[in-house]
Formats: structure tokens, sequence, C-alpha cells
């Protein structure tokens, strides 16, 4: 289901830097945020007629856990930590890869906004299928594999892509082709690891969720902006920036994986343990004769011959 709902957000992204770019080619950069205003207020007033509130109006407060408790036993659970970490390492690479893209794309290499527009399909595209992919997969594979395998994915794009550029290959598909993986990673990866998080303690849901959405935009922020602390106009800031997010996603990633595999390995040793008592035992019951068959029990008027 998340996958699914994550699915229907690549629309904005898909459409959005088309129509800005050739929003800033014809009427000037203003023009963007007179759009997004008028959208925006659109959307808002749809939100306030279409959404209703979903807490049913008896529940008792006395039930509700407070916030920073409800924090406090959450992030005591190592796997859901890792979980929300990992989604926000994903959503920086991600994030830093579109910034850097866009501004390489017209200081660098002196590209239209609406070049820019059609190049920037590929990271949406990616993510959609991404997302398609993990529709495919939910209920089949763990979620700490899934996790893993979209962070192993995003690492292998970064490094490809930091390979293309630093052998002088400055081109728009060096940027977008490997962006297309990042975000492809980034759909496998992101509904596993939300959902993960969130089956930490059910009755803890929302909150896991809502950690999980300020997490990624943490992360997002975070990494954005020390690549625009670092940027010179040049790749190399964008391949330092994305290296240690997407080595940090792998390396948090790991974490839930090789805790479910310790925990298979815990429950195989202790079955093999209890694996000879339990076969010993049965042997027992085997062997001990029962009182039911006896010739005495089965027919006790009657003599045996000596």
């Amino acid at each position: 289901m998340i996958a699914y709902l994550t699915m229907f957000y690549t629309i904005g992204p898909m459409i959005s830097p088309l129509v800005g770019g050739v929003l800033i080619d014809t009427l000037g950069w203003r023009s963007v945020f007179g759009f997004a205003l008028l959208v925006g207020s659109i959307i808002l007033i749809g939100c306030y007629f279409a959404v209703f509130e979903s807490r049913p109006p008896g529940q008792a407060r006395g039930q509700t856990v407070g916030v920073a408790r409800s924090y406090a036993e959450l992030f005591g659970h190592l796997r859901f930590t890792a979980f929300v970490l990992q989604s926000g390492f994903a959503t920086g690479t991600f994030l830093v890869a579109a910034t850097a893209a866009s501004t390489l794309m017209k200081e660098l290499l002196h590209r239209p906004s609406a070049e820019f527009g059609i190049y920037f399909l590929m990271f949406p595209i990616g993510f959609l299928i991404g997302n398609f992919i993990s529709t495919r997969l939910s209920g089949r594979v763990a979620n700490e594999s899934m996790v893993l395998a979209g962070s192993i994915m995003m690492l292998a794009a970064i490094v490809a892509e930091a390979g293309l550029l630093a052998t002088g290959h400055v081109t728009p598909l060096a940027f977008f082709a490997p962006g297309f993986f990042i975000t492809l990673a980034q759909g496998i990866s992101l509904p596993f690891s939300q959902a993960g998080a969130m089956a930490t303690n059910p009755q803890l849901a929302g909150t896991a969720a809502g950690i999980g959405v300020f997490m990624q935009y943490f992360g997002g922020a975070a990494f954005t902006q020390f690549y625009g602390l670092i940027a010179n106009g040049t790749p190399g800031p964008l391949m330092i920036s994305t290296l240690v997010s997407a080595t940090l996603a792998m390396a948090i990633g790991a974490i839930p994986f090789v805790m479910l595999r310790r925990d298979k390995n815990s429950q195989s040793m202790i079955l093999k343990k209890a694996a000879p008592d339990l076969v010993r035992g049965g042997t027992e019951l085997s062997q001990k004769p029962d009182p039911a068959l006896s010739p005495e029990r089965s027919c006790p008027n009657k003599q045996l011959d000596p």
C-alpha cells in the first residue's frame, strides 16, 4: 500500500520541472512563484472541503501516550532508528543529485531551463518504476533485504556517476542517467524502510510514520545545505556530497539486514538444540508399552496358559 501511495507522489515531480522551465524561459523566474501561489491555493481549498478528520470524536485523551515518551520508545529500537536514518540519507542523496544537476545544467553547461525539465523526467520515472517493483515484491521479500538492496543500488549509481564526471564526461546524461538509478533505488527501499519503521510498534505506527517523513525532509535539507556550502560551479562537490550520503545510507541500511540474519541464526540454533530432545522424547514414548494393549487389560476374565 505504501508503495502504491508513493507512486502517485511522482506525478508532481514529473510535471513541475517541465512547467517551471517553460515559465522561466517565457515569463521569467518570478512567474514560478505566482504559479505556485495559484496552484497551492487551489490545493488548500480542495483539502479543506475533501479531507476530513479521521480521529474518532469520542476517543479519550487519556489513552494516548505522550509525544516524548513515544519518541523514546521508538528510538529505543535499533532497527527503527536504522530504517528512518536510511530513508533520510537516501533522500539526501536524491535531492543533492537533483539540485546539483539543475545548477550545473545552467551554470556549467549553459542549457535552457526547458531542456533541464525534459531531462529531469528521468528522476521521477525511476522512482515510479522502483515503487512499482516494490508493489510486486511486497509480502515476498523481507523489508530488511529490500532496504539493503536499494541502498547498494544507490551507492553503485553514485560511484558510476562519480566515475563519469571525474573522467571528464560532463554531459546532461552523466547527471541524469545515474539519477534514474538513484531514484529507482530509492523507490525500492523507501516503502520498505517506512513499513519496517511502522511495524516496530504497531500502536505507535502513526508516530513512526511521522518520524520517517521528518527524517526524509531533514536528511534532504541537511545534505542539500552541505552541498550548497561547498559548491563551486564544478562537479566535485556533487561527487563528495552524494558519495558521503549514499555510503551512510548503505551502512545504516545494512543494520536491519544483519539483525534479521542474526535472529534467524539464533532461532536455527535453538531448533537444532531442541531437535535431539524432541527425537529422544518421541523414541521413549514409542518404546514404552501401552497398558491399554496388555493381555490383562484386553481380556481381564481370561486365564493365560502357563
